[in-house]
């Protein structure tokens, strides 16, 4: 029913579902008493979460779920500090405590991203500050001197200041980097571990729900790492739509990493239909234009339906961890790939800020 324009059915719909959010978090402070994490198992929650998060609560259910607002209380003054010290190191060429690589030059690279990142297809009324970007890389660098930073945070940060305060987001990047189940640190080491990691689970995670479309890029000599490693490691921020990469979020700030991978599948069974008819050039070429063109609710509700169980990353991520045991390897792709590679998102970080 609409009254002078507006959509009351639409109104009513929003108050119940901020109203369902109020009483959940309620009941996730009352949980988070021991372990900040402790609503994970909680099935209402996921449920709920899973139909997508209004977003006049998202800042709210984001600091709460993962106790942000209670770190913010107990570390008073941190953040401040970190920023002082980056800026007292802007006057310096020192290394960082552990000698491996520069202060100066990690700052130097965040200055040069700074500039440069940008949100795919974000409305003018959620966008971000490129200063507050600045200063959270900045504060970010002298607290995890072993990671520093390293090129795909940036679109990270930059998404989370769309829908949080600075300090928030600093604080919420010390979670997800260094709190299980998120960890994504493992993705910014030198070594990129985690990201090598990631994307082994992600090809096999291909052939297994998509045999004939994984048979057909094997025979274009398209290597899932072409397409997927983008997505991946900045987990969706550098690529989609503000309205896909939020409901990601959302569920990954719940379920961890298991919503990535059910993802990429959601958006590989969308487009699986084209790619079959494609040849090389035009496969690539379909994949960097696709991002722009999905849905979030579309694509959240397909990836709901793949069958993906934790157990199936689960032995691929021990696969993965003796076959690097026994003989360690980065995936590979093929050479004629490499220009279609968007290398100021993929690069390593040990030849970006090291």
């Amino acid at each position: 029913m609409e009254q002078g324009g507006i959509d009351l059915i639409a109104i009513n719909s929003n108050e119940a579902d901020e109203l369902k959010w109020k009483n959940i978090l309620e009941k996730v402070s009352s949980l988070t008493g021991t372990s900040p994490f402790s609503y994970i198992q909680d099935k209402v929650l996921k449920h709920q979460i899973r139909k997508g998060l209004p977003d006049s609560m998202r800042r709210r259910v984001w600091v709460v779920l993962t106790g942000v607002d209670r770190i913010m209380k107990e570390r008073t003054g941190v953040y401040q500090e970190m920023l002082e010290q980056a800026n007292n190191i802007s006057q310096t060429s020192g290394l960082t405590p552990n000698g491996r690589h520069s202060n100066r030059t990690v700052l130097n690279q965040i200055d040069k991203d700074t500039e440069r990142t940008s949100l795919k297809h974000s409305s003018s009324e959620r966008t971000f500050s490129r200063r507050e970007l600045h200063r959270v890389l900045r504060a970010y660098s002298q607290l995890d001197h072993e990671v520093g930073y390293c090129q795909g945070m940036n679109y990270i940060v930059a998404m989370f200041l769309t829908f949080l305060s600075e300090e928030e987001a600093f604080w919420l990047m010390v979670v997800v980097m260094n709190e299980q189940p998120f960890t994504l640190r493992q993705l910014f080491l030198e070594d990129m571990s985690g990201t090598h990691e990631m994307l082994y689970i992600a090809e096999k995670l291909m052939k297994q729900f998509f045999p004939k479309l994984s048979k057909h890029l094997h025979r274009e000599e398209v290597r899932p790492s072409m397409f997927v490693t983008q997505w991946l490691m900045t987990l969706y921020t550098s690529s989609f739509p503000l309205d896909v990469v939020s409901r990601v979020w959302d569920s990954f700030l719940v379920e961890g990493y298991k919503v990535i991978y059910r993802t990429m599948l959601g958006l590989i069974k969308h487009a699986e239909g084209t790619l079959l008819h494609l040849s090389f050039e035009h496969i690539l070429y379909h994949l960097s234009s696709f991002p722009g063109k999905v849905d979030g609710q579309t694509i959240m509700q397909e990836a709901l339906k793949i069958g993906l169980k934790t157990k199936h990353i689960q032995k691929h991520a021990n696969d993965w961890q003796r076959s690097a045991r026994t003989c360690p390897q980065e995936p590979s792709s093929p050479k004629k790939a490499s220009h279609f590679l968007d290398s100021a998102t993929v690069s390593t970080c040990s030849t970006s800020t090291r």
